[in-house]
């Protein structure tokens, strides 16, 4: 929730970025995936390692990183700002 978390942070001390529709979806893409992931992850605690769940946390990890090519929750969200300005 790395993400998810940053933003809120950043929502609370700056306020809402003003995002276009696309960066918008892609902030909510991160959001709902990081959610996602984490939801997976608290069942494999209560399951144990279970290859399905394993496999689909993976999937999401991937789409992770294809929306954040690893970057800092803080140069994305600047990303965003930045290409929804032109």
């Amino acid at each position: 929730m790395e993400y998810s978390k940053h933003y809120n942070r950043m929502s609370l001390s700056k306020g809402v970025p003003i995002l276009n529709s696309e960066q918008q979806r892609r902030l909510l893409n991160i959001i709902s995936l990081e959610s996602r992931l984490e939801e997976l992850e608290n069942l494999e605690k209560v399951l144990g390692r279970n290859r399905s769940l394993w496999t689909r946390m993976e999937s999401i990890k991937k789409q992770l990183v294809s929306l954040t090519h690893h970057e800092s929750p803080n140069d994305i969200l600047e990303e965003m700002i930045r290409k929804s300005r032109y």
